[in-house]
């Protein structure tokens, strides 16, 4: 071990963390990463292993006596001052790209995922660890129960998505992530696996894409427009369902000998709260809302906060890369402007009639309000006009009507209603 120069403490203990032999992780099986391609190939360690390792560590007897790590880390990253703390930084843009979670089949009970009877069903996201040369079978296909080479796949799209008892939405990616998939196990195996795809509508959006689509057909994988019914067992133990095939017209029934999901794409769990922190918007699924879905798909209603990526909505993986960089952009601009635009929709506050309640502070999500006080000791609300996005909550929420939004007065807004009824009562009136 090198030693920085300095020196040495000679009463430091003599056992070191050198001395001490490290905790070698234990492995999983290989019998058990074939039947379960979600194991990695080192197990964690346990409580007790964790406890060993980390007293590696702490054999200086009582950390921070000797202080001879120190001048033994090569990397100057031992600190022992270091107290807990909070960061706190003015930045003048934010972008945040913070992706999505995959749909959980498990929630379906007709598909059997995650169930024990029914190992070989699986997501897509698994497929693609069986698939690369890194994963638990090292590229090799097989079937989780048998570790055997599957003769026939079956690919089920738009699990979770286009449902109306999970997600109404469509997730985008399904379709080609599953003519990917077969593209490369024809491609890989040729006629040895039959590929069987099932979709209600094949979506293939995006250079290449629909080439892509064909040139897959035209390789033999079966494109079947149904909807498989619950997964079952026959009495052999051979998993299959039932389908019925709008074009033909007729229901059928199959035996794949492996089944791969495509699910859905999902906001995360906390979504909400970090919108809530950011001030953003969020939609019913609980995706964050851009400033406008064709003029601005990456600004939001909050100047100087930029969304990219799958947290805006389900995206694949060509506009992902688009909206972040983007994103940096718009970010880059706004830092080294120095003029910032700003809308002419904003609050308007007449001090007059203010009666410094201080309601319009509790409503503005943006912070464009403070209270101050005035010479004559009176206590009024004060705007901010640069921090205002002209939402118009605060000109709804003042008791005194002392708000009022620029463009959008109450007698502009009344002259916009009284028209709107004048139009609709001359359509409603019979012609000559």
């Amino acid at each position: 071990t090198r030693i920085r120069e300095g020196e040495r403490i000679e009463d430091a203990p003599l056992e070191r963390a050198n001395d001490v032999k490290r905790i070698k992780p234990s492995e999983e099986s290989v019998k058990a990463r074939l039947a379960n391609p979600k194991l990695e190939v080192q197990r964690a360690l346990t409580e007790d292993e964790a406890k060993q390792e980390a007293s590696r560590c702490l054999y200086c007897a009582n950390c921070g006596v000797c202080k001879e790590c120190i001048r033994t880390c090569e990397a100057d990253a031992i600190w022992h001052e270091e107290e807990t703390t909070t960061i706190k930084e003015k930045v003048g843009a934010i972008v945040i790209a913070t992706g999505f979670k995959n749909f959980d089949p498990s929630i379906i009970p007709q598909y059997h995922y995650k169930d024990p009877e029914y190992p070989d069903i699986i997501t897509g996201i698994e497929f693609e660890r069986y698939t690369n040369s890194a994963g638990p079978t090292e590229g090799k296909l097989i079937v989780p129960s048998t570790g055997k080479k599957p003769k026939l796949i079956a690919l089920i799209n738009c699990v979770g998505s286009r449902d109306l008892n999970y997600n109404e939405y469509c997730s985008r990616y399904c379709c080609t992530a599953s003519i990917k998939h077969a593209y490369l196990l024809k491609n890989k195996y040729g006629s040895d696996v039959e590929v069987l795809n099932f979709y209600k509508d094949i979506r293939t959006f995006g250079k290449g894409y629909e080439e892509l689509y064909n040139k897959t057909r035209k390789m033999g994988v079966q494109f079947i427009k149904g909807v498989p019914s619950d997964i079952r067992k026959d009495v052999n133990g051979k998993i299959f369902f039932d389908s019925f095939n709008i074009e033909i017209d007729k229901n059928i029934r199959y035996y794949p000998d492996l089944i791969i999901l495509q699910t859905a794409m999902e906001p995360h769990d906390d979504a909400k709260k970090v919108a809530e922190t950011f001030g953003l918007s969020c939609s019913a699924e609980g995706f964050y809302i851009e400033k406008h879905i064709k003029l601005a798909p990456v600004e939001t209603a909050s100047a100087g906060k930029f969304i990219a990526g799958a947290c805006r909505g389900p995206i694949d993986v060509t506009d992902s890369v688009a909206q972040g960089a983007a994103a940096a952009l718009y970010a880059a601009e706004l830092l080294s402007s120095d003029v910032i635009e700003k809308e002419s929709i904003t609050a308007k506050h007449d001090e007059e009639i203010c009666i410094g309640c201080g309601t319009c502070i509790a409503t503005c999500p943006y912070g464009a309000y403070t209270l101050i006080e005035k010479e004559d000791g009176t206590v009024k609300s004060s705007l901010k006009e640069i921090l205002c996005e002209g939402c118009g909550a605060c000109a709804v929420a003042c008791p005194a009507g002392a708000i009022s939004i620029k463009h959008y007065t109450d007698d502009q807004i009344k002259a916009m209603i009284e028209t709107a009824f004048a139009e609709e009562k001359d359509l409603q009136s019979p012609t000559p």
